[in-house]
């Protein structure tokens, strides 16, 4: 009896101290911060070898518990009311010249569980720097970033929103029936270029009352367009008479004419010498010669020359003329100069014809 007291009160000291202390396998000195310590040069630690349906039929399993799927063949862990499993280098490989993990052969989703490309993101990408793409960059729904650069093609069914620039080293393409690209500023939408069917339209937005679209030259504004449809060139009178023209190759017209092809631009102008010589003609196709004392036929050559064709005339010199010019048809005008007695006198003149419909 007395044996049998001293045995219990030695187990009972044992459990005491091994519950206040560190319990060590294969060491005497368990590490103090460990509850279990297990120590060994040739043998490992093995954790419980379950079943996926052994493992999944652990009742009320508590959160960190560990085990080894056999089905799997993956470590598990239990977190947040699921099992979750930990990824090991079947999947991940560690450089041998840096601190990286890789993977050669399989893909990544994120948002999807099915991912079609390496990096398959069922949602928006969102980066405090660069995105640098060198290959092709295909987006179907949103990109926003600051700087989006690519050496190749960027692709994307959704919007692009870029903060700062968009670099590439090949085209640009949008390809939309109603495609915009639009501008803005601190949120606000400012100006645009869209494709409108087969049309191209660009300006300032509904809500940009005072802006204006330019068009820069050799870094300087050359021309401005407002919201009045007031077309400015942006070159001084007393500039080179080599800028600030307006070169139109066939018609100009007004809006509100019936027609709306009435043309403004001269069809012949200018200076014809006294003895029926055009000094200077312009068109070359036009011709001059002199019928008789002062009188004077003009030939613009235009096979399309109307009964609407007027011909305007100035005489030079220091002595006052009196000029009368008409068309007389088959694209002929003839101009008549007299004294302001009334007779004809030869004089140098400059002529400006005018046909509104051709």
């Amino acid at each position: 009896m007395f044996k049998s007291c001293i045995l219990f009160l030695v187990v009972l000291f044992f459990l005491q101290n091994t519950n206040a202390q560190s319990v060590g396998i294969g060491t005497t000195t368990p590490h103090s911060s460990a509850a279990l310590d297990v120590t060994s040069t040739d043998k490992g630690f093995l954790l419980p070898l379950l079943s996926q349906t052994a493992r999944l039929a652990i009742p009320n399993p508590a959160d960190g518990l560990m085990v080894y799927d056999t089905s799997s063949q993956r470590f598990y862990q239990y977190q947040d009311g699921r099992w979750r499993f930990i990824l090991n280098s079947e999947y991940w490989e560690q450089s041998s010249t840096s601190n990286v993990l890789y993977n050669l052969a399989d893909s990544i989703g994120i948002g999807t569980s099915s991912p079609q490309q390496k990096l398959d993101v069922n949602g928006n990408i969102h980066a405090t720097q660069n995105i640098n793409v060198a290959g092709i960059l295909s987006v179907t729904g949103s990109g926003q970033a600051a700087t989006l650069s690519a050496v190749k093609t960027m692709s994307t069914n959704g919007t692009v929103v870029a903060m700062g620039s968009i670099t590439g080293n090949n085209n640009l393409v949008i390809d939309n029936p109603s495609a915009i690209l639009q501008l803005k500023k601190n949120g606000t939408s400012k100006a645009f270029v869209q494709q409108n069917g087969t049309n191209l339209q660009l300006g300032t937005n509904a809500d940009n009352t005072t802006g204006s679209a330019y068009i820069q030259m050799n870094g300087a504004d050359v021309i401005r367009l407002d919201k009045n449809a007031n077309l400015t060139l942006l070159k001084g009178f007393f500039e080179s008479k080599e800028v600030g023209k307006m070169v139109i190759g066939n018609r100009v017209t007004r809006k509100y004419s019936l027609t709306e092809n009435t043309n403004f631009l001269p069809v012949l102008y200018g200076h014809v010498f006294s003895d029926g010589f055009g000094a200077a003609v312009w068109p070359q196709t036009g011709t001059t010669q002199k019928i008789s004392t002062g009188i004077y036929e003009i030939d613009t050559h235009r096979t399309d020359m109307s009964d609407f064709g007027v011909i305007v005339v100035t005489a030079t010199g220091v002595l006052p003329r009196i000029c009368v010019g008409r068309y007389i048809g088959n694209a002929k005008f003839r101009v008549e100069i007299f004294s302001l007695a009334g007779a004809h006198v030869n004089n140098d003149f400059y002529f400006l014809i005018n046909d509104a419909l051709n």
